[in-house]
Formats: C-alpha cells, sequence, structure tokens
C-alpha cells in the first residue's frame, strides 16, 4: 500500500485543526477577567479550526463529485473567514451529499451566538482594538460581545444556587478586605468592578466557560460527523481508481475530543 502526496496533505490539515481546537478550547475553559489574553488566544484559534475543519468538508466534498480533484485556490479563498458562510455550506452538503442527520443551530440559541462571535472576530474583528487606536471601529468589541454571551449562559444555564453561593462568598470576602486593602480592575466591557464583583467576576467566568465549551463541542462533534460522511464518500472513489494507494485518511481517527458526554466535558479542564 502506497501513500499518496494527497494523503499526507489532508492528514497534515487534519492534525492542524484537532490543534487548533483543542487548545482554543483549554483556552476558552481557563480564561477569565483577570487572564483576558486568553480569551483572544480562544478566539483566535477556535475561529481558525472551524473556519478549516468546514473547508475541509467543502474540499472532500468536492474531490467526491470531481475523480478526487481538489477546488482550486480561488475557490477556496471564496468562502473567506465568514463562519456562518461556511456553516451553511456544511449543512446544504450534509443534506444533498450525505445521509448524515444535520439539525442547524437555530439564530436565537448560546451556540448560534458563539459561532457569529467567532465569525466577527476571523473576518475582522480580531483587529478591533487597533482599527479603534486608529480612529476606525469594525463592529462590537469581541470582549464586549462575549460578556454578554457569558451573562445569558450565567442567566439561563447556571443554577441560581451556584450564583448565590459565587455572590455571598464574594460579598464576605470583600467585607473582611474592604477596610484594609483596595483594587483596580475592570470588567470585559471595561467598566470599574468593586472589590466583590473582583472576587466574584472569575468564578462566574468559570461556571459560564464550562457550558460555552459544551456548546462548542457539540457544534464541532456536528461538523466531523459530516467530515468522517464526505471522507468515506471520498475513499470510495479513491478505491474505485485504485486500491494499491491510499489517498484519503481514515477521517474518524481525527477530532476524537469531540465525545458528546455532558458531564465529563463540563468537568474538562484541558483539551485532548
Amino acid at each position: 500500500m502506497e501513500f499518496s502526496p494527497v494523503f499526507f496533505l489532508l492528514q497534515q490539515e487534519c492534525y492542524l485543526t484537532d490543534s487548533c481546537l483543542t487548545t482554543g478550547l483549554t483556552a476558552l475553559r481557563n480564561a477569565h477577567v483577570g487572564d483576558k489574553g486568553r480569551f483572544y488566544s480562544a478566539f483566535f484559534n477556535l475561529g481558525t479550526g472551524l473556519e478549516r475543519l468546514m473547508k475541509l468538508v467543502m474540499v472532500l466534498d468536492h474531490m467526491t463529485h470531481n475523480q478526487l480533484k481538489a477546488p482550486s485556490i480561488n475557490g477556496m479563498r471564496a468562502y473567506g473567514h465568514n463562519l456562518l458562510t461556511l456553516y451553511s455550506s456544511v449543512e446544504n452538503v450534509a443534506n444533498s451529499s450525505t445521509q448524515t442527520p444535520f439539525t442547524p443551530l437555530v439564530p436565537s440559541s448560546t451556540g448560534y451566538q458563539i459561532l457569529q462571535l467567532l465569525s466577527e472576530f476571523s473576518d475582522g474583528t480580531r483587529y478591533a482594538n487597533l482599527n479603534q487606536l486608529s480612529g476606525n471601529s469594525i463592529g462590537t468589541d469581541p470582549l464586549v460581545k462575549w460578556n454578554k454571551i457569558l451573562l445569558r449562559i450565567v442567566e439561563t444555564e447556571v443554577s441560581k444556587q451556584q450564583q448565590n453561593k459565587v455572590q455571598i462568598q464574594s460579598a464576605q470576602i470583600a467585607g473582611v478586605l474592604g477596610d484594609t486593602c483596595f483594587a483596580i480592575a475592570h470588567d470585559l466591557e471595561g467598566r470599574t468592578m468593586s472589590l466583590e464583583r473582583i472576587y466574584a467576576e472569575p468564578r462566574l467566568h468559570e461556571l459560564a466557560a464550562r457550558s460555552a465549551v459544551w456548546h462548542l463541542v457539540q457544534l464541532i462533534a456536528a461538523i466531523r460527523e459530516v467530515v468522517v460522511a464526505v471522507g468515506d464518500q471520498a475513499t470510495v472513489v479513491s478505491q474505485a481508481k485504485t486500491m494499491d494507494v491510499m489517498n484519503i485518511p481514515m477521517m474518524n481517527e481525527f477530532l476524537t475530543f469531540a465525545w458528546l458526554n455532558k458531564a465529563w466535558v463540563m468537568k474538562k479542564k484541558r483539551w485532548p
């Protein structure tokens, strides 16, 4: 059995995609208001990883219908960095070319809002700080938008008992230290935080991050199923051409971290 250059290129792209996504999930899970840099690292890696994962769907689907010929560079560039457009294309492939069940995200859902933020970041707001320094503004500051998503998750997915526990403990700490120290810190929207919020905010972010990561793992797992399906179809085409040359990797060997076990995902702090 021989392995073609195409095999190694697809394999390396899968390794790259896997690394971006796991690095991004780890950064997002551990980011909080006291460590804002990890939010940016998460957005960069998750946006890049999702873009490459969805473009793998388009490449493999094109190869399936064109005797293993890959799409042109201009054809791939036409997708740009708009993750929402790519997501719609993946949905079309799933529904028209595979037997893979694919239920698209509802625009009002938290998962869709996360994908929308990552799409905006990949397509322009990653330069938000430099643009605003230069007197230009493109879209909403990604940290401001992420803060709104975190607040939504806290309100809808974190129990009142957990919220109250954080608030009570933070108020107690602030009450003890309030007369002997002070701190200057700002939240994700640039607002000055009280001593009580300085203690409460990181903990609330941690609770919300668990659910945010779960939404992302569900999204990644759904797209992975489409990648595996189109990979299998491309393999059939490859084997019809020759049984002696391996052109398509086994796509189910990649992104194995996207395991749909909510309790397991909510506990994890590092990926893979």
